[in-house]
């Protein structure tokens, strides 16, 4: 697989239709390698209760079907792994199932997903995971899926920022002196502390924040921090920072 053209090729991704295009390229080159079926999966986050989600599925049809008939996104093993974890792993590496993700397993095999190998990213708005499994067992496929786990890894930051890019488009904009006061209110600081640290007033604290919680269409100031660090808002200049330096 050449990953720096897959890297590239995400990089200069503009619109959803090429973001599409190119995971097609994507999942093709790593059809291509064998009996391999591959899923990509990405939760963004503008709310808790409505996350966006992207989905580019090629697995089979029916398995698609009896994975949404019988809710088992709300069991998926490999999906409580991939919230907790930042590392690659395989299908046959979970462990201690319960008896339903047992079941889930045994009805994926029975549905041509054998072994696979799965990639989580975590990313500032949200995380993805890219499934890429096999009807084949993994003791046949165990250097190809090893071999996949380092080429997409390599890749797949670039997709989670494509499709950010893309899923949040749109984004509110803060202006430097909101995202500061928001910044030090999520460390903490009340709006005194705020008001000396960036030197101006309580009361213009206030306004910055209260702009803030209305561009983000947020229900307090808590929600408002919330939401601006799940979406990589939060920031603060360099030189507001006080360093502790220690030597030995």
């Amino acid at each position: 697989m050449d990953i720096a053209k897959f890297i590239s090729m995400f990089d200069a991704v503009g619109s959803f239709s090429e973001l599409k295009d190119s995971l097609d390229s994507l999942v093709h080159a790593i059809e291509a390698e064998g009996d391999f079926k591959a899923c990509f999966v990405q939760m963004s986050f503008k709310s808790l209760e409505v996350p966006l989600i992207f989905l580019h599925n090629r697995f089979p049809i029916e398995w698609q079907y009896v994975y949404n008939k019988k809710r088992y996104h709300s069991i998926d093993p490999s999906w409580s792994h991939a919230r907790k974890s930042l590392l690659p792993f395989f299908w046959s590496d979970l462990r201690h199932l319960s008896d339903i993700e047992t079941s889930m397993v045994e009805d994926a095999k029975r549905h041509g997903l054998c072994s696979g190998v799965l990639i989580p990213f975590h990313g500032r708005s949200g995380y993805s995971l890219l499934w890429i499994m096999s009807a084949l067992e993994h003791s046949q496929v165990k250097d190809q899926l090893e071999l996949f786990k380092q080429e997409t890894y390599a890749i797949l930051p670039h997709i989670f920022e494509a499709t950010s890019q893309i899923a949040l488009s749109g984004l509110p904009i803060l202006t430097k002196r909101e995202s500061e006061c928001l910044y030090w209110a999520a460390e903490g600081r009340n709006t005194e502390a705020i008001g000396r640290r960036l030197f101006v007033s309580p009361s213009t604290v206030e306004k910055h924040i209260t702009h803030a919680v209305t561009k983000l269409d947020a229900m307090n100031r808590s929600h408002a921090i919330r939401i601006a660090r799940d979406l990589g808002l939060l920031m603060a200049r360099e030189d507001t920072f006080s360093y502790s330096i220690r030597t030995d």
